[in-house]
């Protein structure tokens, strides 16, 4: 069976994933922020005390042994602001690719530090910014930094409604530098309306211009998900900060678990399972809805997971 694989180019891994909350802890304020508009960041950080990181490696090698190396989506909060960072990453690159979301407020010799740690061969970086908080010249010398180090950074921006301008804009200046930027849905409310449903046509006009057709089709449009086997909780998963973990981000707002990455005998589920919702428009685990996954990796030629064992079998790479 061919081995899984990291692909730079197109930042796809098949095999399994996880997106994990390392921590609740934040250095930006954003008014679209889910955890700011309910607001819930001082409840989560409350709720989820910080875990040694000893034990999270050990979590962790124990995933890599049960399913292979995975592709680990490290989020938060802010990932690189957590307490020890530096470390866990270093260990967490022996057995797993990462893919860290960061806002990249840290200074530019964090940046130097943690590239001398772990090779772009084992980490991506995605930088996401933001037009309250953050300088876009001093954000934009750090993705250069990044780019020159050969990590290929992306660039992420909501559209949210008064940034509408702001994201076209600044989409077209990194591309004249040849740096991908994704744009994402604004999900939730704004001026008392609720967003993707209030989006005006011509900014839905605009956004069509902007965003993945996928973005579109499940998250603005919503189609319907409601039974279709899906591959979240098979070959992704998502890691809350206090080891918790779910199918899916949807799975987040109705408090569904499937156990817990720190007990010994956690494993994912051996086959695909129905999606539970009408829609999935929560963290864009659409993706892994089976039908779609199994053409993707007809075409590409990567393996078919179809038990926890292939699936060990599959995602094993190193």
């Amino acid at each position: 069976m061919a081995a899984a694989r990291w692909d730079h180019s197109r930042r796809m891994w098949q095999g399994a994933s996880f997106t994990w909350d390392l921590w609740y802890g934040c250095d930006y304020h954003c008014p679209y922020c889910w955890f700011e508009m309910d607001p819930v960041w001082d409840l989560l950080a409350k709720e989820h005390e910080g875990i040694p990181i000893e034990r999270w490696l050990q979590a962790w090698r124990r995933i890599g042994e049960r399913h292979g190396t995975a592709s680990i989506d490290v989020v938060g909060g802010e990932p690189l602001r957590y307490p020890g960072v530096l470390d866990l990453l270093g260990g967490l690159a022996q057995w797993h690719r990462l893919e860290v979301v960061t806002n990249l407020s840290v200074p530019l010799e964090f940046l130097e530090d943690l590239t001398a740690r772990v090779s772009p061969e084992r980490m991506h970086l995605s930088g996401s910014f933001h037009h309250e908080s953050a300088d876009w010249e001093d954000f934009l010398r750090k993705i250069v930094f990044l780019k020159s180090r050969g990590y290929e950074p992306e660039v992420a921006m909501v559209a949210w409604p008064p940034h509408m301008g702001l994201i076209q804009e600044k989409k077209a200046i990194l591309g004249r530098m040849h740096i991908p930027a994704s744009i994402l849905v604004f999900q939730g409310v704004f001026q008392g309306r609720d967003y993707p449903r209030s989006y005006t046509d011509a900014e839905r006009e605009q956004l069509g211009g902007l965003v993945s057709p996928r973005e579109r089709e499940y998250r603005m449009h919503e189609r319907r998900t409601l039974a279709r086997p899906c591959g979240a909780g098979h070959v992704h998963a998502h890691v809350r900060a206090n080891g918790d973990v779910l199918r899916c981000g949807k799975d987040s707002q109705y408090s569904r678990r499937m156990g817990n990455l720190l007990e010994a005998d956690f494993a994912l589920h051996s086959s695909p399972q129905p999606c539970p919702y009408p829609y999935c428009n929560a963290c864009g685990e659409h993706v892994y809805l089976w039908e779609d996954w199994t053409k993707k990796a007809a075409s590409t030629g990567w393996p078919l997971v179809e038990d926890s064992g292939s699936h060990h079998a599959a995602a094993r790479s190193d």
